[in-house]
């Protein structure tokens, strides 16, 4: 007799049966007999994704001679895409194998056939992998004017939708390719099945002229398809051509211990013309200092510099400076707020504690 792939015992008889011609015959063990070979695999799987195929060979022994149960050979019929191929050692404890499965939805069947002629099997499912959805990926946000930004609906919103019904969507940040373009999100550190977030783009153009940028999920989750695909193309259009912003024209410091130091505060200049501006600056005095800065007399077109300061009171009660500053003679644009206002400097509070 010999054991088959369901753990029974097979054989045949040379005399018995219709006309004496013998009879193939089973012989079912109670309790039943565990089967030879044994492998166990989820029963669906994602296209593309990863999954773990158990293996066991339960009348293995230490050795490795020819034609004995621990002699394998892993067979499959999705090719050797999926890693489960080739000759491997049977053994009786159950060992794991990690693969890939296809690419193609559809049924597939692993075996691992043992000593020449028993052998186990597993059949999988394997599916569509699930989408990662957005309502769309490209976007024109229009024409901007050099040192003021889109708000409210002139912003651009992305749904993105994990459509799976059983898996999650692990969410590490966008990737965005032109500082112009900024963007917030709502979206969790993971995306549950059939979840949902929302992105929101802003467009604040530095210079004239049209800028473009891509845009793109960081995930480490795998198994996933990107309907449209993972990321698109944001573009904006600079207009305007007179404008030199700075980002923020004041600061308070808050309370500081007198002989402490404050945390250092920074604001940028940006020049969104198409020609050089002349930069004035002034000069501080203590208990505020002038801790870094890499403006020179000029700005080109284009470019922008900025500064930091630092607050370091000896004595306690509010002081407050201006830090002058004119572009060409005159006053200089806030990029934030709404009317547009101008200031001739950087306006540093602190209070001395």
């Amino acid at each position: 007799m010999t054991q088959g792939a369901d753990g029974a015992l097979y054989g045949v008889s040379y005399i018995g049966g219709a006309n004496a011609s013998g009879v193939f015959y089973k012989v079912t063990a109670t309790p039943a007999m565990a089967a030879p070979v044994q492998l166990t695999a989820p029963s669906s799987v994602a296209a593309g994704a990863g999954f773990s195929l158990g293996y066991l060979v339960v009348n293995s022994y230490d050795g490795t001679l020819p034609g004995t149960m621990n002699l394998c050979l892993a067979t499959n019929n999705a090719g050797d895409t999926t890693g489960w191929t080739g000759v491997l050692t049977g053994e009786p404890t159950e060992k794991t194998a990690i693969l890939t499965a296809p690419s193609t939805p559809g049924t597939y069947t692993y075996a691992l056939t043992c000593g020449g002629t028993e052998s186990g099997f597993a059949t999988i499912t394997v599916s569509s992998p699930p989408a990662i959805t957005f309502t769309s990926v490209t976007h024109n946000m229009g024409t901007v004017a050099v040192g003021s930004m889109t708000s409210g609906s002139s912003n651009y919103g992305v749904k993105m939708t994990n459509t799976s019904s059983t898996q999650s969507f692990a969410f590490d940040g966008i990737t965005l390719g032109n500082a112009a373009f900024t963007q917030q999100n709502n979206c969790p550190a993971t995306i549950a099945p059939a979840g949902y977030c929302q992105i929101e783009f802003t467009f604040a153009p530095k210079a004239t002229g049209t800028v473009t940028a891509t845009w793109s999920i960081n995930t480490t989750s795998t198994g996933f398809t990107y309907s449209p695909s993972n990321g698109g193309t944001l573009t904006g259009t600079g207009s305007g051509g007179s404008a030199v912003t700075i980002s923020t024209a004041g600061h308070d410091f808050g309370d500081v211990t007198a002989g402490q130091t404050s945390a250092l505060y920074g604001t940028t200049i940006t020049n969104g013309t198409a020609s050089e501006v002349t930069l004035t600056l002034g000069s501080l005095t203590a208990p505020f200092d002038l801790v870094a800065t890499n403006c020179g007399t000029t700005i080109p077109a284009g470019g922008n510099c900025g500064f930091q300061f630092d607050f370091a009171p000896t004595a306690t009660g509010i002081t407050q400076q201006l830090y002058s500053i004119s572009i060409n003679g005159g006053a200089i644009p806030l990029l934030t707020g709404s009317p547009a206002t101008t200031v001739s400097g950087v306006t540093l509070t602190g209070t001395g504690q």
